[in-house]
């Protein structure tokens, strides 16, 4: 599955990317930010930021055992990413029937002109599974 998100500021796609992305995973609007989890991912480009910082946030959720809602970053360079993620445990929260468990590919284009656009691949959870 394929998701196209746009912003006019760096970080703004990258938390909207997260919301999209979560999306696919949980009934956002009933989710409140309760907890808040630190978020930190290395990379070099947009596309490889944005790429670790989506794993790092599916990987958070999963280990914490949260939804997140919520999505700030508060540095975006070359090298990293840093923000957080509030939302609250996944127990509590409606769940998509299909949701994602991994980013497969990100690519970010900067080139129509002052807006910043993504796509990503993100592979969802298999409907049939062998046991």
């Amino acid at each position: 599955m394929t998701v196209v998100v746009s912003a006019d500021t760096e970080a703004d796609l990258f938390e909207r990317s997260a919301y999209a992305v979560f999306d696919l995973c949980f009934a956002l609007e009933d989710i409140a930010p309760r907890y808040s989890r630190p978020i930190v991912a290395p990379g070099n480009d947009l596309s490889d930021l944005l790429f670790g910082w989506l794993s790092e946030l599916l990987a958070a959720s999963a280990d914490a055992s949260i939804a997140f809602s919520m999505f700030n970053v508060d540095r975006l360079e070359e090298g990293g990413v840093q923000g957080w993620a509030s939302g609250m445990p996944t127990g509590e929260v409606a769940r998509r029937s299909k949701p994602v468990v991994a980013i497969e590919e990100v690519v970010v284009d900067t080139d129509r002109g002052e807006t910043f656009t993504a796509e990503i691949r993100a592979r969802r959870e298999p409907m049939l599974r062998l046991v």
